[in-house]
């Protein structure tokens, strides 16, 4: 399970630097085709999951259309913002779905969503602390080198669709990765995105973490 997660951080940074650099390139051969926000588009003071998980709304940011999207496979469900554009990662049987929102005049990010085994049926928290230990104990015992624990930034319960979940932040490089896990039978539904990237523009990067949090909100199972 170590190695399987390990392989999946190093492909979701491989992915969010092809996506920024193509991004970029884009942004380069277009011009500045940034449209005028409407006034009423701003950004709630809290976070969708500072609220109790009984009362989160499916919020939805004024002026944006939503699509939902569906994997029957997998009986899941949500909705994203309809500038957004949807990949479906040829990484590895655990990848789903990355949804890309482009930060105007910086990088991009995205949330990846992948289901690992959970042979175990273990809960999110007790699914995060067996993977910390498995990998620190297979970390790199070099002078310098660092473990998974020593990457741990905060561990939160939270709640996705009636279900206990476990948010973790991660350090990543010079930026910071927020993991989400929610279990569902023998399998473990992790959604990720980058919740800092150092060189976004503060305002539009706050905007598309937003975005990426309300996409969340509505992630849920369907019905059998």
């Amino acid at each position: 399970m170590a190695v399987g997660l390990k392989r999946r951080r190093f492909l979701l940074f491989v992915l969010a630097l092809i996506t920024s650099l193509v991004v970029a390139l884009s942004f380069i051969l277009s011009g500045d085709r940034r449209q005028t926000r409407p006034a009423d588009r701003t950004r709630p003071a809290s976070s969708v999951f500072s609220q109790p998980a009984s009362a989160t709304p499916n919020t939805r940011v004024p002026g944006y259309a939503y699509l939902t999207y569906r994997n029957a496979r997998y009986g899941i469900e949500l909705q994203y913002r309809s500038d957004a554009s949807i990949t479906s990662p040829s990484t590895g049987g655990d990848s789903i779905i990355q949804i890309v929102y482009s930060i105007p005049n910086s990088s991009a990010d995205f949330l990846a969503i992948t289901a690992e085994a959970n042979a175990k049926n273990s809960s999110a928290t007790d699914f995060v602390s067996d993977y910390i230990k498995q990998c620190d104990a297979s970390s790199p015992k070099e002078e310098g080198s660092v473990g998974c624990s020593a990457r741990v930034r905060g561990r939160e319960k939270i709640m996705i669709d009636g279900v206990p979940a476990e948010k973790v932040k991660w350090f990543q490089f010079d930026s910071e990765e927020t993991d989400i896990y929610v279990p569902h039978g023998d399998q473990i539904f992790i959604l990720s995105y980058a919740s800092v990237i150092p060189e976004a523009n503060g305002k539009d990067f706050q905007e598309v973490l937003f975005a990426i949090e309300s996409t969340i909100s509505t992630f849920h199972f369907l019905k059998d």
